[in-house]
């Protein structure tokens, strides 16, 4: 699936991504709510308190995660029908068997709906790659991969008939948002308590002094990056970011043809005065070590209309495309561009133009094509709410 031009068209905000191929994604979001977020962020990064994200989170998250649950998506049977034939071919006259009944059913509907997680599911299998995979080495106890992805895929689609009602639940699950105020007693070993130098010369120059007291549930960690991790677990960032975006939305965004650096602001201004620990997001940061808590971009509603403006002109950048993704050759470069580019910028200058009528923020994240995150072209289908 990865590389293929399908995969440009669209994507849902869904996890803390998985690493894989970028893509520039877009989404418009509440201003003034953004506007907390980020000065929450702040917060957290320059004095360790969480104060201002605990109080966001009401405000936004028990709504989006109740909408989360009633999301469901909509797919042409015909569509189905050709997966289950694609999926039958690969897998040999016992998976037809086992697909049997689901042609049936699908037989007797034009359409299926379904939970989205078993829609990116089905999108994650990628049948159309099923057959080329026959041929794929084989793993342990002599299961081979395209065993194992017909065996996914047919679980998958027989979950399609699982017609059973929407679960009521009528909880409203407290803000897990823990204090991080330990990260300001934070000191790298190197005894540098300003920023981190800008080349890190063996894996002892760069741990960190945990102070007493701090304890993890999970392995204690060495480095400014392990502690990282421990902070976005206990922040809850992603969260509040989906829930400003809203449950399973296509990004809008300009695809794998711009850099979102070269589009918007960084969430994390380099301006701040953060933290010593936070030293190793920032652009004095040996390369290797530059991971910010929240890695996105935004654009203003004021300066939306300019990016606007020069992205009806932009030129794709080939470098971006190929900074992850399978290089490509100078025709299939051309027929990309020919192809997909000006779809994909409509897209994005409509999403830049309604941001600035409405005073909306426009959000950039690179989206990674990797589990839960891509839907191919024509697997796109319908979101409704049940």
């Amino acid at each position: 699936m990865h590389g293929a031009p399908a995969c440009y068209d669209a994507c849902v905000l869904v996890h803390a991504l998985d690493s894989g191929f970028p893509e520039t994604m877009a989404f418009a979001v509440d201003t003034p709510s953004f506007t907390r977020l980020r000065a929450g962020l702040r917060e957290v990064l320059e004095r360790g308190l969480t104060r201002t994200l605990r109080s966001l989170w009401p405000d936004i998250v028990p709504a989006h995660d109740r909408e989360w649950k009633r999301v469901r998506w909509r797919l042409p049977s015909d569509l189905l029908l050709r997966w289950c034939r694609a999926v039958g071919a690969a897998g040999g006259r016992e998976t037809e068997e086992a697909l049997a009944e689901v042609t049936a059913w699908l037989h007797q509907r034009p359409s299926a709906v379904m939970k989205p997680d078993l829609w990116l599911g089905l999108c994650h299998c990628s049948v159309e790659e099923l057959r080329p995979r026959v041929e794929a080495g084989s793993l342990k106890n002599g299961d081979t991969l395209s065993d194992l992805l017909v065996q996914v895929a047919v679980s998958l689609l027989r979950q399609l008939m699982d017609e059973s009602p929407l679960e009521e639940d009528a909880s409203s699950p407290e803000c897990p948002i823990q204090d991080v105020a330990w990260v300001a007693g934070l000191r790298f070993k190197t005894g540098e308590a300003g920023r981190m130098r800008a080349h890190i010369e063996g894996p002892t120059t760069d741990a960190v002094v945990i102070p007493d007291g701090v304890s993890f549930d999970t392995v204690q960690p060495e480095s400014p990056c392990d502690v990282l991790a421990a902070v976005r677990d206990q922040v809850h960032l992603w969260h509040l970011l989906m829930a400003l975006v809203g449950p399973y939305i296509r990004s809008r965004g300009p695809g794998p043809f711009l850099a979102p650096e070269a589009l918007g602001h960084p969430i994390e201004d380099p301006s701040w005065c953060v933290l010593p620990l936070f030293e190793v997001g920032r652009p004095g940061a040996a390369q290797h070590w530059r991971w910010p808590l929240l890695r996105a971009w935004h654009i203003p509603p004021g300066e939306a209309d300019a990016v606007r403006r020069r992205v009806e002109t932009a030129r794709p950048s080939r470098a971006w495309h190929q900074r992850f993704n399978a290089k490509a050759e100078p025709e299939r470069w051309r027929t990309l561009v020919q192809t997909r580019w000006p779809h994909l910028r409509e897209r994005f200058t409509d999403l830049l133009a309604e941001a600035t009528h409405a005073g909306r923020t426009v959000v950039l994240v690179e989206a990674e094509l990797g589990h839960a995150t891509v839907v191919p072209v024509e697997a796109s289908g319908e979101r409704i709410l049940v």
